[in-house]
């Protein structure tokens, strides 16, 4: 299936395109009933918003903050922490976006997807994995819509590993 990407340097724009953009352009071919050249249905859209790994919630670093919470934090922080924490029982993509609003910005750095940090497939939090659920959900993508940072540092490793 061939890809299409979307890169914008804003977030707001790339949430206007997932959010209202995107969905009035696919009901619109929907009406329309257009086909290819070749006297073939146009695929449906399978839109995604690709943010980049810093935007998601690990569970298990969640999990190793709070338990080191004592030693890491001063109140403030505490509670900002705490506010991570309840929200992470009800979001459901984890993503930074989605985040209530915290007294301490910095605490959130112990709790994001790390590539220094990540287990893959050994955490025992892979299955529930927000980024890794993102990174399913890219794969049965035919448009991702992403910022530039991220399409030029996959440009890169494209480049380099010869893909």
């Amino acid at each position: 299936m061939a890809k299409v990407v979307v890169a914008t340097a804003t977030i707001s724009l790339q949430e206007q395109l997932i959010t209202k953009d995107i969905p009035l352009l696919a009901a619109s071919l929907e009406r329309w009933g257009l086909e290819r050249a070749d006297g073939l249905k146009i695929p449906a859209l399978v839109p995604v918003l690709a943010k980049g790994r810093g935007n998601y919630l690990s569970v298990r670093r969640l999990q190793l903050a709070s338990q080191r919470q004592d030693r890491l934090f001063d109140a403030e922080q505490r509670h900002s922490l705490h506010v991570i924490e309840d929200w992470a029982y009800t979001t459901k993509d984890g993503t930074l976006s989605s985040l209530p609003p915290l007294e301490r910005m910095d605490v959130w750095d112990h709790a994001r997807s790390d590539s220094d940090n990540c287990m893959g497939r050994k955490c025992p939090h892979y299955k529930e994995c927000f980024y890794q659920e993102a990174r399913r959900e890219l794969e049965k993508a035919n448009l991702i819509v992403c910022n530039h940072a991220l399409f030029f540092s996959d440009l890169a490793l494209r480049a380099r590993s010869g893909a």
